[in-house]
């Protein structure tokens, strides 16, 4: 009996020593590009045993033994094996996927993990609490912008439906600093942000053509602190800003750092721009990116169908209207924690169908609460959208009808801190049912990263009532119009080559007024006249972006204008008579 226990611990042990000696392997999944691919499938071959990788892209697995051949792969890439010797037990495995030519380079996002791609179909009606809270009107009537009616069939999957309206507050300056001291006074406190202490800067070469991708910073006198970082947009302007934080016992003087020049004591916007001029050739980059941010829960359920119809019209028509622009497109669809799917994303690409088809794709549901993972999608379009550090222009817009949790005020503020450090501007796009504290923090984010706010309008009939903004007056347009324009704006740049003939797509030239500026084109200064009564005028880019006010006196009917120090292009004189309202004109800059 005792050599039978003996010989039955001694197979007992060998069989235990056998299950013990297995094999981990460690390595990291990557792309094409070096950057990590979470989420992607590890598996053994002929075998049940898989893992995935982390949102680094490392992962782990144990075999029993080797050689063994190892499966990758991930929604967008091709399949990959791999064959793992003895010899390779102690190497760290490196593997990279390629993108599928055809495929949706998708990600989707389940609250802090990640998993595959699910079916959805783009319906409406997939959330009955968005079908039970807004109704969808019959047939679209609307006047657009030359003030003609129009009518749209009001049927999801239509183009050119939705109306809009731009809502720039560099366009009207004076008007938000006294918002954020009245109006927008407890939404700020709130929101614990504070885009008022502004510091504008232009950066041009000796030729007088704008510089963009310029890297500009504020910084403090005394503390050396970094309060802001921007880069140059497709003008060569950058905004930077003071005391963004709303911390009151901040007290600092600042200088602004552009390559190797320093402002000392530069002046805030109220007392002029700050100007850096560099001997430098014209060189610019024909690369844009443009990012679509999508809010997809159940709230949105009574517009997505009609944004997803003008998103795609917009973005077929984007090629055709900036020829020599490399567009690269990409798009985030998100949720909320303990939906579906916290975010889904495209990466950027120049695969137009791909793109279409993605947005096609995605429907409205979950959410529940009103504020929603904003926080998340900013994430997700920083890190996992590969912006090019070279782009003329960065562009997200952020289609939404409700702010982040509280919760995420700080991680929000950091994101936008960080979207401007990147030369990304967000263009909110604001829709049906939002209230006054998302309004103060979109338009917020627009100014801290140089962008502009959009807000969807009653005139479509489409979708539930849209409040109006805090505001003198504003033009409603066609949102795909509007889109296109905005678009365009933020790409164009004067040609390097004085041949090219190529405009400005100039915001307005709306003549209310017999106003004549002369001499036009001009080298620098300016004279204005007119026999009306001119109440305010203004000096701004192509865009309207206001860069100076010209004082006028009720009984002067002669003004003068400095444009010297600005680069060459087209700039518009702005005015306000107190009979026929706001009207521009031209003037082009030649130096």
């Amino acid at each position: 009996m005792r050599i039978f226990y003996i010989a039955l611990l001694f197979l007992f042990a060998s069989q235990s020593a056998s299950f013990s000696q297995t094999v981990l392997i460690r390595g990291k999944v990557s792309d094409d590009r070096d950057s990590a691919v979470p989420g992607a499938s590890v598996s053994v071959k002929g075998l049940k045993w898989s893992t995935v990788s982390g949102p680094d892209g490392e992962f782990s697995i144990t075999v029993r033994k080797l050689p063994v051949r190892l499966i990758f792969s991930s929604i967008g890439y091709e399949t990959k094996e791999l064959q793992v010797k003895v010899k390779d037990s102690l190497k760290y495995i490196s593997v990279r996927l390629q993108p599928l030519t055809q495929a949706l380079e998708e990600v989707v996002v389940v609250g802090y993990g990640v998993s595959e791609k699910r079916d959805v179909v783009a319906s409406v009606s997939s959330s009955s609490d968005a079908a039970s809270k807004r109704a969808l009107r019959g047939r679209a009537i609307f006047r657009d912008t030359t003030g003609n009616e129009a009518h749209g069939t009001g049927k999801p999957g239509n183009a050119r439906i939705l109306t809009a309206a731009e809502l720039s507050d560099f366009k009207k300056w004076a008007l938000w600093e006294g918002y954020t001291k009245e109006e927008f006074k407890e939404w700020s406190e709130h929101w614990g942000i504070a885009p008022t202490e502004r510091y504008c800067v232009q950066v041009q070469n000796e030729d007088h053509k704008g510089i963009a991708n310029e890297k500009v910073y504020l910084i403090g006198e005394n503390s050396k602190d970094t309060a802001w970082r921007a880069v140059t947009d497709n003008t060569g302007k950058a905004e930077l800003w003071a005391n963004f934080d709303k911390i009151a016992d901040r007290q600092d003087n600042y200088e602004i750092v552009c390559g190797s020049e320093i402002t000392l004591h530069p002046v805030t916007f109220e007392n002029g721009i700050n100007y850096f001029s560099f001997k430098r050739e014209c060189s610019q980059s024909n690369i844009a990116d443009i990012a679509f941010v999508v809010d997809a829960t159940g709230s949105m359920g009574d517009e997505i169908q009609y944004l997803q119809a003008e998103l795609q019209d917009v973005i077929g028509g984007l090629s055709a209207k900036n020829k020599g622009i490399d567009l690269n497109l990409g798009a985030v669809f998100y949720r909320d924690h303990g939906d579906e799917f916290l975010t889904r994303h495209l990466d950027f690409g120049r695969n137009l169908p791909a793109l279409t088809q993605f947005i096609r794709q995605q429907s409205a549901s979950g959410g529940g609460d009103y504020p929603e993972a904003v926080d998340a999608a900013l994430t997700t379009a920083l890190d996992s959208l590969h912006w090019d550090i070279g782009a003329r222009t960065k562009i997200l817009f952020l289609i939404l009808d409700a702010p982040p949790h509280d919760e995420a005020k700080d991680r929000v503020k950091a994101l936008v801190i960080r979207a401007a450090s990147m030369g990304i501007r967000i263009v909110p796009i604001v829709c049906s049912g939002t209230d006054k504290s998302t309004e103060y923090v979109m338009r917020a984010i627009a100014l801290a990263t140089n962008g502009s706010y959009v807000f969807l309008t009653d005139d479509s009939g489409v979708g539930d009532k849209h409040i109006k903004p805090t505001t003198d007056n504003y033009k409603v347009e066609l949102l795909n119009d509007l889109l296109q324009r905005v678009i365009s704006e933020m790409i164009f740049m004067l040609p390097c080559a004085a041949d090219d003939k190529s405009e400005e797509p100039v915001s307005s030239n709306d003549n209310v007024a017999k106003l004549v500026v002369y001499p036009n084109p001009t080298r620098g200064m300016i004279g204005i006249k007119t026999s009306e009564k001119i109440k305010e005028l203004f000096v701004a880019d192509f865009t309207g972006k206001v860069l100076q006010k010209i004082t006028v006196n009720s009984k002067s009917e002669n003004w003068q204008a400095d444009l010297g120090k600005y680069p060459s292009g087209t700039y518009v004189i702005e005015y306000f008579t107190e009979d026929k309202g706001w009207g521009a004109e031209k003037v082009v800059l030649m130096k």
